[in-house]
């Protein structure tokens, strides 16, 4: 059976709405200084890439110079779907074949929205003790 457009919007608005709250909500939190840097992004996996690729392209709008992803699990062909110059790429199930991330995880909560706040508030820039041009090129 097909939907209405109507029907659509009535059960989509509750999502919208908790997209836009946690949008005000972490928008406003101190971002880490990410120009020239070279930034891993970590994920618990991905079943679309869409929120990766949002993520990338934030990250990347911020100046890195260099994104790489580091996930457990995709699923159908998401990682397909992501920038080619992404480096590096690690993710040791790359199509997984679920169709949700939480199946490969025996536990999979949602973090609550204080524990993040937690964490955003006690993120601090890492000393350099060793300058960025220095490391490895495969970190």
């Amino acid at each position: 059976f097909a939907l209405r457009d109507a029907e659509v919007e009535r059960l989509a608005a509750p999502q919208v709405d908790e997209v836009a709250r946690r949008r005000a909500l972490w928008s406003a939190a101190p971002g880490l200084p990410l120009a020239g840097r070279r930034v891993l992004i970590v994920d618990d996996g991905t079943a679309t890439g869409t929120t990766l690729s949002a993520a990338i392209q934030a990250v990347r709008h911020e100046g890195a110079r260099q994104i790489g992803v580091a996930l457990p699990v995709a699923l159908g062909g998401s990682l397909r779907r992501l920038p080619p110059d992404i480096e590096p790429l690690i993710c040791p199930l790359p199509d997984a074949p679920f169709s949700a991330v939480g199946q490969a995880y025996a536990e999979f909560p949602q973090v609550a929205d204080d524990a993040v706040g937690r964490l955003l508030q006690d993120a601090r820039p890492l000393p350099r003790a060793v300058a960025p041009d220095a490391l490895p090129p495969d970190l």
